[in-house]
C-alpha cells in the first residue's frame, strides 16, 4: 500500500463530485457526515468549515490510498475499511468529517479519503505538522501488519523517493563542506579521498572524445547527481581550488615575509645593543682627569 497526499484548494462539492459521480464508486466509511447526495455532503463539510475564519481558504484534506495490482478482488469493502481506519488514526485525523470513498475503475484497489482539517469539537485546525514523514510511517507499520509487499511507485512519498532526496542531501552536504568547509580541499584528489570516505564517488564527463572535462557527477548507495544538481558544477568548483590555491599561496608568502622580517629585526636589534654598549662604555669619551688639566691650560693663558 502506498499514501499519496494530495494538495489542492479545490472545494469541497468538487471533490465530492469527482469522487462519487462516476462508475463503481461506494463509500465504505463516514464520520461526522450524514450519507446523502454529493451537494448534502458538501453544505455540511461547509458547514463545519465555516466554523474556522483562519481555515476558508483550505479546510479540505485528500489523501488516496492505493494498493498492489495482485490484490485486485481480494480487499473487501471491510477490509479496505479498517485499513483506511487504521491509517487516520495513526495520522491523527479524528474529531472531524471523513468519507472514505472507494473506486474500481483502475486495476489496482484504492480509496479516496475527504476530511475536513477542522475538528468538530473546539473548532481548532488539525496538526499537520510532518504529514509527510508522519504518512510513510503510517504506510510501513500497515504493510507490516496485513503482510503486504512494497510496491516500488515512484511518487514523492514511497520509500524509495525518500532515500532519494535523503541521499542527495547528504550528498550535496558533504560535497560543500570539501569544497568550501573549514578545512576545504585544495584540488581534485583531496576532494576525490575525502568523498571517497564518506561512501561517494566522483565521475568525470569528457567533452565529446576529447579528454577536456565538462562536467562531474556523484554517486552514493545506487543514486547519482550531476555537480550542477547540488549546487556545485565542475567549473564552480575549479573556481573555489583556484580561490583556496591563491589563498594558500598569499599565507605562504606572508609567512616567508615574517620570517625574513625576524631575521633582520634581530640583525638590527643585535647592532643597535652593539652601539649602545660602546657608547655606555667607560672607556668612551674624556675623562675627568683630562678636563682638568685643559682648564689649568686654560687659565694660564689668560694670565699671560
Amino acid at each position: 500500500m502506498i499514501a499519496k497526499i494530495i494538495k489542492t484548494n479545490a472545494s469541497f462539492s468538487a471533490s465530492l463530485d469527482y469522487c462519487l459521480n462516476r462508475e463503481k464508486a461506494s463509500i465504505i466509511y463516514s464520520d461526522g457526515v450524514r450519507i446523502g447526495s454529493s451537494e448534502f455532503m458538501a453544505r455540511q463539510f461547509e458547514l463545519l468549515a465555516s466554523s474556522n475564519d483562519r481555515m476558508k481558504n483550505s479546510p479540505l484534506g485528500h489523501i488516496v490510498l492505493s494498493f498492489s495490482k495482485d490484490l485486485n478482488g481480494k480487499i473487501s469493502d471491510n477490509m479496505m475499511n479498517l485499513i483506511a481506519k487504521d491509517y487516520l488514526l495513526k495520522m491523527g485525523i479524528k474529531d472531524t468529517a471523513v468519507l472514505v470513498i472507494r473506486h474500481e475503475d483502475r486495476k489496482h484497489p484504492h480509496c479516496h479519503i475527504i476530511y475536513s482539517k477542522i475538528d468538530y469539537v473546539n473548532n481548532k485546525k488539525l496538526k499537520e505538522g510532518y504529514i509527510k514523514l508522519k504518512s510513510l510511517k503510517a504506510v510501513r507499520e500497515i504493510n507490516q501488519k496485513y503482510g503486504f509487499n512494497r510496491n516500488q511507485y515512484q511518487t514523492p512519498f514511497t520509500e524509495s523517493k525518500s532515500k532519494f532526496f535523503q541521499t542527495r542531501k547528504e550528498v550535496a552536504y558533504y560535497l560543500h563542506q570539501g569544497v568550501s568547509g573549514k578545512n576545504p580541499c585544495k584540488n581534485w584528489a583531496e576532494l576525490q579521498q575525502y568523498l571517497f570516505q564518506k561512501g561517494i564517488h566522483v565521475e568525470f564527463k569528457a567533452k565529446g572524445k576529447s579528454d577536456v572535462i565538462q562536467g562531474v557527477s556523484f554517486s552514493k548507495d545506487g543514486f547519482k547527481f550531476k555537480g550542477s544538481e547540488l549546487g556545485l558544477s565542475y567549473s564552480k568548483i575549479e573556481d573555489q581550488f583556484s580561490q583556496s590555491q591563491s589563498f594558500y599561496d598569499f599565507k605562504s608568502i606572508s609567512h616567508v615575509n615574517n620570517l625574513e622580517g625576524n631575521v633582520v629585526h634581530e640583525k638590527m636589534t643585535k647592532n643597535d645593543e652593539s652601539i649602545l654598549s660602546i657608547l655606555l662604555s667607560p672607556d668612551v669619551g674624556i675623562s675627568g682627569d683630562q678636563d682638568d688639566e685643559q682648564m689649568k691650560k686654560r687659565k694660564r693663558k689668560m694670565k699671560l
